[in-house]
């Protein structure tokens, strides 16, 4: 069985992998699968050469993850069966031996988001990467990588600091992704009170939600005020 998952190894989608990638009774674990981008973990989840997707769908302090989100609404095969929280805690790294002023930082949009505070203190110019672990696995010298703990040991990177996000207590929301027909045959299973078939640390009692994407077929003032109005006269 593999799970696919936004990489490289050190990102905090790899840390929700981890977290339901547990061995089943015969006590083999899934595989865990980096792949570059959002997108193609869908679409590795779509053909069925992954078994299943994690993929970042809201952060507490960010909000929903827009391409994760779009990507969600627009596939036709391929729907949650779960979710999974991670807290999110930045550490800043450097290139061992760096020495000097540091003029840049890099980190996934959200996480550069997230540690303004030690950015603008700085004066640092901002640098975007594919995600907080890319960042630290190519941080450049002179520059400085904001990435999960975790980063340090695997690029073999300096710590300046720990915990440099600009809020406390912040954590991220991630979809367990898989084809229709996989999904199906776990609801079914959950709903007769049985083992799920996907054989993940999934919980029987799970409460299942629905998420309705709605695009506007007329765009304008007031489209979002009548779109919410429609929820409030049905009692929603």
């Amino acid at each position: 069985m593999a799970i696919s998952y936004l990489g490289p190894e050190g990102t905090f989608t790899h840390a929700a992998a981890l977290k339901v990638a547990v061995a089943g009774p015969d006590g083999t674990a899934p595989d865990l699968v980096p792949l570059g981008l959002v997108t193609d973990v869908y679409d590795q989840v779509d053909r069925g050469n992954s078994d299943f997707g994690l993929v970042a769908i809201e952060s507490s302090v960010e909000g929903y993850v827009v391409p994760s989100l779009d990507s969600l609404a627009a596939a036709a095969n391929v729907v949650a069966v779960d979710e999974v929280f991670v807290e999110i805690s930045f550490d800043a790294f450097a290139r061992p031996g760096s020495s000097g002023e540091f003029t840049s930082v890099t980190s996934h949009p959200h996480g550069l988001a997230q540690c303004q505070n030690f950015i603008v203190a700085r004066g640092l110019a901002t640098v975007a990467a594919s995600s907080n672990a890319a960042a630290c696995r190519d941080v450049e010298v002179g520059q400085i990588a904001l990435g999960p703990s975790i980063c340090g040991d695997l690029y073999g990177l300096t710590r300046l600091a720990a915990g440099v996000q600009d809020f406390s207590g912040a954590r991220t929301r991630f979809l367990l992704i898989a084809a229709r027909d996989r999904a199906q045959a776990h609801l079914a299973a959950v709903s007769a009170g049985q083992a799920s078939p996907l054989g993940l640390s999934m919980t029987a009692d799970m409460r299942w939600h629905t998420m309705v994407a709605i695009t506007p077929t007329v765009t304008g003032p007031g489209v979002l005020a009548r779109i919410t109005a429609e929820f409030g006269s049905h009692g929603v």
